[in-house]
């Protein structure tokens, strides 16, 4: 039994390699699908033609323009829709099978069966390298797909039917641009639009916005340039009136009524758009210089821009400064100048004395610098009669300095007029020629400039550090009284009065910081007249301070009670404004007596003397 299985297993395999030796090698697979039925770049096509069941079309890449096609119609090559042409370029380029027969395996009929002997669409490519060919039959049974040939070489293909369903339909007209003018208007570089022979509006781009220089030199609006370009570039064709230069005068083209040149970034050629006559239907004659077609377009676009008034342009905001960053801004006036620097996140006042400015006050004053509008402007008025010609002669100036360029503004102010407003007027920049026309300034923002030095400090009058303080000195009332203060404590003073060192150190801890309630203006303008004269109204305390091994004195003198009351005018020695100091001040729900505290009793009473009440004004 074993011996016939054995050769059993013998005659099965010398069975096995004589098939394997007899039937030689095994038939050709059949050849892998191409990654795409047409290998083409878009970029390289010249030519394309093509023939459906609705006619044969002929388009060409313009020469001139390579973004541009045109279009056989008639005799005369004319604008195609370049978006349509691309499109259809880009889908043919996409096109993946999903199936594929060679040559000799198609069997006889199956090409008519397909529709390869008389496709349903034809397209050539012309290309630097040759003609590129292809052919479209029926769908499949599914009708999603379509068969198709390249080059006629009998291979058959399936391909989706997708991209390809419209150009079947295509006729010439629907191939043909219908919005000559097109684009976006991030694109335009330059505008002119004349009314017949009268230029209206001269305008051009300067970075992100817009500058006019005709009728006026100035910034456009760039709102109102959006609303004057969008219609101009949407223009849409009603109607193809008629190909192969026809007669300009016949449709009052030779004398247009409006004439629109726009110049594109990167283009040196502009395009010029002439509005004629009126047409059938409401409608206007319209061309494109070097374009051998007129059309017809809505009527409305030429009322609008023959009812176009061009100080709708004009860009009301004096300063465009946008969102700019700003790190500076001068105000130069004179006794009234300021300046504020930023210091990393935060504003100092670094004129007329360094003080921190009041970050609210500073973001209100850039809030109302971005938002500042013109009055009036200034046409055809003399800069210098104005007093805005020369930045040494002018009233006053406004420097501001941005991170960027877009920052940087140098404003020219004149005098005050009767009402309060005044003449301005802006220097040009770097490259500018002209920066504009002058134009009025509201009295409520000159006052805001002219109170900067004062509005924008903050509150607080000054900032003593307890570790410096080295002695106190109080001039009131013809009285002086000077006390010691090592390691917080206080001391007499040679010869002085003993200390009562809890007043002392409720008097201290109340005015290491102090905050004024307003501010009223340079100290050196009548002193008198708020009782900061020579003596003063008021008390006058004296810290002497040691900084560094060095010796200085800071002092707070008082003047008279302001008119209203509830304060005092106050000013610090080394400071050069009046301020008003509240006789009271509050900590949290509670009122603290600060003129009490400023005026009580220093110092210990002596024995069998009785108790002293604060001293009054006038003791």
């Amino acid at each position: 039994m074993k011996k016939l299985t054995t050769l059993i297993l013998a005659v099965a395999v010398f069975g096995l390699l004589a098939f394997i030796i007899l039937a030689g090698p095994p038939a050709p697979t059949a050849p892998l699908l191409p990654a795409v039925f047409l290998d083409f770049q878009r970029s390289e096509v010249r030519t394309v033609d093509l023939k459906t069941a609705r006619g044969e079309f002929h388009l060409e890449r313009d020469a001139a323009d390579r973004d541009r096609w045109r279009i056989l119609s008639g005799k005369t090559l004319v604008r195609a829709d370049a978006t349509k042409v691309e499109a259809f370029l880009d889908d043919l380029s996409r096109l993946r099978p999903k199936n594929l027969w060679t040559a000799r395996e198609v069997r006889p009929g199956e090409r008519t069966t397909w529709g390869l002997d008389a496709p349903s669409m034809t397209v050539r490519l012309g290309l630097p390298s040759g003609t590129l060919r292809a052919d479209f039959g029926r769908r499949t049974p599914d009708s999603n797909n379509v068969y198709a040939e390249k080059d006629a070489n009998g291979d058959v293909l399936v391909v989706p039917v997708a991209g390809l369903a419209d150009a079947e339909n295509h006729e010439v007209r629907d191939l043909r641009e219908s919005r000559p003018v097109g684009g976006s208007s991030m694109d335009v570089a330059s505008l002119s639009l004349r009314r017949g022979d009268d230029l209206l509006v001269e305008a051009r781009r300067a970075g992100s916005t817009w500058e006019v220089d005709a009728p006026w030199r100035g910034a456009a609006e760039p709102r109102a340039m959006e609303e004057l370009l969008t219609p101009l570039l949407n223009v849409q064709v009603a109607e193809f009136v008629a190909d192969g230069n026809p007669d300009l005068d016949r449709y009052g083209l030779l004398k247009p009524r409006a004439v629109v040149t726009l110049r594109r970034q990167g283009r040196e050629k502009p395009q010029t758009i002439r509005f004629g006559g009126e047409a059938p239907g409401g409608r206007v004659h319209f061309t494109e210089d070097g374009e051998p077609s007129v059309y017809a377009c809505e009527g409305k676009v030429l009322e609008d821009l023959l009812e176009f008034d061009p100080a709708t342009l004009r860009d009301r905001n004096a300063l465009r400064l946008g969102w700019t960053r700003l790190d500076s801004l001068e105000y130069a006036a004179g006794e009234g100048s300021w300046k504020l620097l930023r210091i990393l996140e935060r504003w100092d006042l670094e004129k007329p004395e360094r003080v921190e400015a009041d970050g609210k006050a500073v973001e209100e004053l850039l809030g109302a610098l971005r938002e500042l509008e013109v009055l009036r402007f200034l046409d055809g008025e003399d800069p210098a009669t104005l007093g805005v010609a020369d930045p040494g002669k002018a009233a006053a100036r406004l420097v501001l300095e941005g991170t960027d360029d877009g920052g940087d503004r140098h404003l020219l102010i004149g005098p005050r007029d009767a009402e309060g407003n005044a003449p301005a007027r802006l220097l040009p920049k770097g490259g500018e020629k002209d920066a504009g026309a002058p134009f009025l300034l509201p009295a409520a923002f000159l006052d805001r400039l002219e109170a900067g030095r004062r509005s924008l400090r903050t509150a607080e009058i000054w900032h003593l550090h307890q570790e410096e303080i080295r002695a106190l000195t109080r001039t009131w009332n013809g009285r002086t009284e000077t006390f010691l203060y090592e390691k917080k404590s206080w001391k007499a003073d040679e010869g002085g009065p003993e200390p009562d060192a809890a007043a002392l150190d409720r008097l201290l801890a109340t005015v290491l910081r102090l905050e004024a309630t307003g501010w009223v203006g340079p100290a050196k303008d009548a002193p008198a007249a708020w009782g900061l004269g020579d003596p003063p109204a008021g008390p006058v305390l004296t810290f002497r301070l040691e900084e560094g091994g060095k010796m200085r004195e800071r002092s707070l003198v008082l003047g008279t009670p302001v008119e209203e009351g509830g304060a005092h005018y106050g000013r610090v020695s080394d400071g050069n404004e009046v301020f008003r100091l509240p006789d009271q001040l509050l900590e949290g729900a509670d009122l603290k007596p600060l003129w009490g505290l400023l005026t009580g009793p220093l110092a210990k009473e002596k024995p069998g003397e009785p108790a002293k009440e604060p001293a009054k004004e006038g003791e």
